[in-house]
């Protein structure tokens, strides 16, 4: 993973922030931000963040890939929340829309009773196998609820389990 920083960043400095290289489903080179928030006490946070310049798959279409490799990276943290973000940005005046909102969801794995997620070896293409989380669940997630997640206050976190 490559170290990155950004001058319009709308989330508060995590533990780690990197950048994170991976296959899509049909084998080609894809890449999204990381960040993992380690509160005190609390359940590890990590955010994968949809880059607007991504070659690849969306973080979305390869959330049980892209996730399992931010996991392991992060040195596989138990309790954990995933969420995925997909940032606010401007478009060119010649589409319809000028500004897309920042979205967040959480995004929840199966999980055996000691809440570690469950994984699988999956084919990518002929020859080639990777790790990945089973299906995966969407929840939508409130900027506010997000920053509950990564606080330092225990009482400012509403967790959606």
């Amino acid at each position: 993973m490559q170290q990155i920083a950004t001058a319009r960043d709308t989330l508060p400095r995590a533990t780690d922030d990197c950048l994170l290289d991976y296959r899509g489903n049909n084998g080609a080179a894809a890449q999204c931000r990381v960040r993992v928030y380690e509160p005190e006490g609390r359940a590890a946070v990590i955010v994968a963040t949809e880059l607007p310049n991504n070659p690849g798959a969306s973080v979305t279409n390869t959330a049980e890939r892209v996730h399992y490799l931010a996991w392991e990276k992060a040195g596989c943290p138990l309790p954990v929340v995933f969420i995925e973000h997909y940032p606010g940005r401007v478009r060119s005046e010649s589409e319809r829309r000028t500004l897309d909102t920042e979205e967040f969801d959480q995004v929840v794995f199966p999980t055996d009773r000691e809440g570690v997620p469950n994984f699988r070896e999956r084919m990518l293409y002929p020859g080639r196998w990777e790790m990945q989380f089973d299906e995966a669940d969407w929840r939508p997630l409130g900027r506010e609820a997000l920053l509950g997640f990564i606080s330092a206050d225990p009482l400012a976190s509403k967790v959606l389990r």
